[in-house]
């Protein structure tokens, strides 16, 4: 058979391989052998043989239904937020169990993994590298620019049809050497699908005048904005106030979470003002000088805060002991008695009792207390 999984006959087949993410692939195999979710699977097209896993199998019309992915992890494990610092895009990528074929060696002095899965964890990675990741056939993970692309060679191959406008080709092939990020005559070659029909096995691909314009554009809309992301503010949420009172913050706009995101420093706009607030709260955060290596959080939303100190002492609301030095004061003056000049017959006046209430200037001094 021309197509294969585990040694087994395929009946139908579709297989995209993108130029981008894991390759995916939907099968009908003659077998009654159900293989389980996650199990290892091999699949293979005329020669080429792809390493990947089961993330569906079951028996539907008296045929072997099977969805695999590609190489042996799953992409959609949900993974935590976690932050580093002075790390490397090569631990950040093995934390997530994914094989690299080739070390990155690109050093981070900041990084925030968003919440997530797998995949969208690695995507993230990819785009703040500014290069595309794919599964390798032997099952590892390629995080490639594109600048280079291997020569592909199949000179049984016939192609079937050409659509320029839509850089679509269509080939009927001998080898399964037609890959993404390849070079194929004067093709470079961005997605790719393999079809089993009643022909045979069909490859489809897309060239990349398909996105050349497109790709243009973006482009060039990143260089002209390149200095303008790091002058404006973002909305972030607090993940926790380290010991020395500066933030870990996740903004919610996703071009910012791997830009010194942990041991954000606070600007209160009051000099020795220092606060604790819990996880949750709501910030908005600023680069000083629209330079990424200086950010610092400000301007706090309505939320709560665990503690407030100006110069080390703790500030305590001040409405409530001012009210109760006016209480005071209010006391004193309805004790007041007024002295005056007796009959003969009256007994002499009497000194209301002492209620020293002292100068209100105190207050302050009294209000903030050192523990």
């Amino acid at each position: 058979m021309t197509i294969q999984l585990n040694d087994e006959p395929v009946l139908a087949a579709s297989v995209h391989l993108p130029l981008n993410g894991a390759w995916s692939a939907e099968l009908s195999v003659a077998s009654d052998a159900v293989p389980a979710v996650g199990d290892a699977a091999t699949l293979t097209i005329l020669d080429q043989d792809l390493a990947g896993r089961v993330v569906r199998a079951g028996i539907f019309a008296d045929r072997l239904a099977v969805r695999l992915t590609g190489g042996p992890n799953d992409w959609s494990q949900p993974v935590d937020v976690k932050h580093y610092r002075n790390t490397t895009a090569d631990r950040v990528v093995g934390d997530l169990g994914v094989t690299l074929s080739a070390p990155i060696g690109t050093a981070l002095p900041f990084w925030t993994r968003p919440p997530g899965t797998v995949g969208t964890a690695l995507q993230h990675m990819a785009q703040y590298l500014a290069r595309n990741w794919r599964v390798a056939p032997s099952g590892v993970v390629v995080l490639t620019d594109e600048s280079s692309a291997a020569t592909i060679e199949d000179p049984e191959a016939v192609e079937l049809a050409r659509d320029p406008a839509r850089g679509l080709v269509q080939l009927a092939p001998e080898r399964a050497t037609v890959l993404p990020g390849g070079l194929y005559g004067q093709d470079t070659i961005g997605d790719v699908v393999y079809n089993l029909t009643d022909d045979g096995v069909r490859c489809m691909y897309y060239t990349d005048g398909r996105k050349t314009l497109r790709g243009s554009l973006e482009r060039l809309i990143r260089w002209v904005m390149r200095d303008t992301l790091y002058l404006g503010q973002y909305t972030a949420t607090v993940v926790r106030q380290a010991a020395d009172g500066t933030l870990d913050l996740l903004p919610d706009d996703r071009r910012l979470q791997s830009s010194g995101l942990q041991g954000v420093p606070i600007r209160h706009g009051l000099p020795g003002v220092t606060v604790q607030v819990p996880a949750g709260e709501r910030v908005l955060l600023g680069f000083d000088s629209g330079d990424p290596a200086k950010p610092y959080a400000a301007l706090w939303h309505a939320g709560q805060v665990t503690s407030v100190r100006v110069g080390g002492a703790e500030a305590v609301a001040l409405a409530g002991l001012v009210s109760e030095r006016l209480d005071a004061l209010q006391q004193a003056f309805d004790n007041h008695t007024h002295l005056y000049s007796p009959g003969p017959s009256a007994p002499a006046p009497t000194a209301p009792p002492a209620s020293p209430v002292g100068p209100l200037d105190s207050v302050a001094s009294e209000v903030l207390h050192t523990r």
